[in-house]
C-alpha cells in the first residue's frame, strides 16, 4: 500500500503539479483547494503526509489549520 500525502493549496495549478509528481513516485495524492476546518475530515483521509499552504489569498488560513493539527495532536 502506498503512503497517502494530503495537499492542501489554493492554487489548481499547483496542486495538478503536485499530482502529477507525487502520483509517478507511486504516492495516493488527495487534493483540497481550501483549507480543512474540521479535524475529523483530517482523521477520514487519514494522510501519512501533509503538504500545506500557509496562505490563501492575503490570508494566513494554512496557519490555523496547522494549530488544530497540533492540537489535536497533542490530544491523542
Amino acid at each position: 500500500m502506498s503512503a497517502r500525502i494530503l495537499v492542501v493549496n489554493d492554487t489548481q495549478e499547483i496542486l495538478e503539479l503536485f499530482r502529477m509528481l507525487l502520483e509517478e513516485e507511486g504516492y495516493e495524492v488527495i487534493l483540497s483547494g481550501f483549507p480543512i476546518q474540521q479535524i475529523s475530515d483530517v482523521e477520514r483521509i487519514n494522510p501519512d503526509l501533509i503538504i500545506l499552504d500557509f496562505v490563501f489569498g492575503d490570508q494566513k488560513i494554512g496557519w490555523q489549520m496547522l494549530q488544530m493539527l497540533r492540537c489535536s495532536d497533542q490530544r491523542h
